[in-house]
């Protein structure tokens, strides 16, 4: 049976379920929210930013679904971590939750956090079986998605 871990599809599921979410959840506040907490929505795009096109950059079939990745590519950002654009997205979800403190956005957030680490284990299943022992290294040495903060150096 082939998997398809296709990144359209997982969006999908995140834009269905966040029209959902915004449907059936109140607006509620949940903090005021000032300056400050703009200034950190704009860090985190700025963050979601560089590492996009980083990753994209370094490499291009990262946008394709996971069954298309021909090579593990572990320089750039993905020495940092093994899902650089994932990371990015959870920071950006929750700085955006931190510029409009309600209950619907946390929900939301909450929601695409879940289906993006949901996503990351699919995805991983499906580089492991097709690389096997050499991806198994990789995630050895490289975190999933918090970077260490000391170089591991076993």
């Amino acid at each position: 049976m082939k998997k398809i871990v296709n990144p359209i599809i997982m969006w999908l599921i995140i834009i269905v379920g966040a029209i959902v979410i915004f449907v059936f959840v109140g607006d509620d506040g949940l903090f005021i929210s000032g300056i400050f907490n703009k200034l950190i929505l704009i860090i985190a795009f700025l963050f979601w930013l560089y590492f996009f096109i980083s990753a994209v950059y370094i490499h291009k079939q990262v946008i394709k679904s996971a069954e298309k990745i021909n090579k593990i590519i572990d320089v750039g950002v993905y020495s940092i971590v093994r899902h650089p654009i994932y990371m990015a997205d959870v920071i950006l979800a929750w700085g955006v939750f931190i510029a409009f403190p309600n209950l619907r956005v946390f929900v939301a957030v909450i929601y695409s956090t879940i289906i993006w680490f949901a996503w990351m284990k699919l995805e991983e299943k499906v580089l492991i079986d097709k690389f096997g022992q050499q991806y198994s290294e990789y995630a050895r040495k490289v975190p999933m998605i918090i970077p260490r903060i000391r170089k591991n150096n076993r």
